[in-house]
């Protein structure tokens, strides 16, 4: 991603379309122009056996397999200290280069 920002940045680029998200510190380098909306989600096994219900404390003692950089990350990291403030084993992230 960082490639990504700095050549359109140095004007190599007019336009950047990569699976980016407009985060405050992209925003910082950059506009971004909305072409469409999607609905957030997380896929769960089958019949959710662990009772998950999105990025909150129900994801307590689970482990996130998320894409690095994605801005999914920070809301599961900031689960830690609420999950260990309840009393709850705290969630693990799997971070990955690429969705694939």
């Amino acid at each position: 991603m960082p490639a990504l920002l700095t050549t359109l940045a140095s004007g190599q680029a007019d336009i950047v379309i990569s699976d980016i998200y407009a985060t405050e510190e992209r925003a910082k380098a950059a506009d971004f122009i909305t072409y469409s909306k999607v609905f957030d989600g997380v896929l769960v096994a089958k019949g959710n056996p662990k009772g998950i219900t999105g990025i909150n404390l129900s994801l307590r003692g689970a482990a996130a397999a998320e894409n690095t950089g994605f801005v999914e990350v920070p809301p599961v990291q900031a689960l830690v200290p609420q999950c260990k403030a309840a009393g709850k084993p705290e969630p693990t992230l799997q971070l990955y280069a690429d969705g694939n």
